[in-house]
């Protein structure tokens, strides 16, 4: 399914009024945990938020990564309520904003007949996941490192047209890529000298600096159509 300009452009509309509706929560200083709301929507205005799946054995992998303007539990929206061992990590310098699900509701009530910004959110997280999915078991971990860079490049650009700009913020620690990427924190490190050695990107101060986007992309075989825009 394709989404026409319109229903992107909802999905635009939707996402910048929620931004401008919210009530912030309290900056995250450092790393920590954020309470999954139950009668709330809950959007990302600053920094970014792991969703973490628990294991019986206490490891944890992660599941989803929130950028800037992303809902975090969007899900309840599509009829798909968190796993009770999911588990939200939000990175240093984050900050959270949350709607009640009367403004969400009303919101959605304002869009043109046939067409749900919701919709288009979701669609577009689908893509994601599915290309986590792949990275998690088919590529190796430089292809998915550099395609987890060039994906993020992208979703953290303002505005996405410029979105090739060489570096954006991007606070996480070894041991978050790590549960990412599928690897060991010892192995992120590895994989980080390698594309520092060829020139491709780099992590400096909390930054994601990308010196060859063309290069990089072609090294993870990295296609944008599945970020459907808003």
């Amino acid at each position: 399914m394709l989404h026409t300009a319109i229903e992107q452009s909802e999905a635009r509309r939707l996402t910048d009024v929620l931004r401008a509706k919210s009530e912030p929560s309290v900056v995250f200083d450092s790393k920590g945990p954020v309470a999954e709301k139950a009668s709330s929507l809950q959007i990302v205005l600053e920094g970014a938020v792991l969703r973490q799946r628990f294991l019986a054995d206490g490891r944890r992998h992660t599941v989803a990564v929130y950028y800037q303007d992303d809902v975090i539990n969007l899900g309840r929206y599509a009829g798909a309520a968190a796993s009770e061992t999911d588990y939200l990590l939000a990175v240093k310098g984050s900050v959270i904003g949350s709607v009640a699900d009367d403004m969400v509701n009303m919101l959605r009530a304002e869009a043109a007949p046939g067409l749900d910004g919701v919709g288009v959110l979701v669609y577009r997280e689908l893509g994601i996941a599915q290309e986590r999915m792949t990275s998690l078991g088919q590529r190796s971990a430089i292809e998915a490192m550099a395609h987890f860079f060039c994906e993020t490049l992208i979703r953290c650009a303002r505005p996405l047209a410029n979105f090739r700009q060489e570096h954006c913020r991007l606070q996480m620690t070894q041991e978050m890529l790590a549960s990412v990427l599928g690897i060991s924190s010892v192995h992120v490190n590895r994989v980080l000298q390698e594309l520092r050695r060829q020139k491709l990107a780099d992590i400096v101060d909390s930054e994601l600096i990308v010196y060859d986007y063309e290069r990089l992309a072609e090294l993870a075989e990295f296609d944008d159509g599945y970020l459907s825009p808003i």
